[in-house]
């Protein structure tokens, strides 16, 4: 499992980061101020990690782009993901192919936790 390889953009509170593909992402907490979007062009299937280091109130934003084909997405299991979300922890979601999934995170101080999930048509 390997760290998101990222370009940076600061705006105040907020961060926009770039990722590089990988087959699994860890985000650190650390490197992010309030509010960081991710985003991520895939090339194949991706787990979501929970960012490392989290301080409570931190809310991640992943922009998960598929290329030509369907990818699957799965929640680590230690990403709390209410029933209602299409993704359940520990379990996959499909994106579909040329689509974007958005998946928001916001941590609670104990845990992260899933609290929004939406494919663009």
């Amino acid at each position: 499992m390997g760290n998101i390889a990222t370009t940076v953009q600061q705006h105040g509170p907020h961060t926009i980061k770039t990722g590089t593909y990988a087959a699994s992402f860890v985000l650190d907490g650390a490197l992010i101020p309030v509010i960081a979007d991710v985003r991520i062009a895939l090339t194949g299937n991706v787990e979501l990690e929970p960012p490392t280091n989290p301080k409570p109130g931190q809310r991640v934003r992943y922009f998960l782009t598929a290329d030509a084909s369907a990818r699957t997405l799965t929640l680590d299991a230690a990403i709390l993901s209410p029933a209602l979300l299409n993704v359940a922890a520990a379990g996959a979601g499909v994106i579909a192919a040329t689509k974007t999934r958005i998946i928001d995170l916001a941590y609670n101080g104990t845990a992260w936790v899933a609290v929004n999930e939406v494919q663009a048509a």
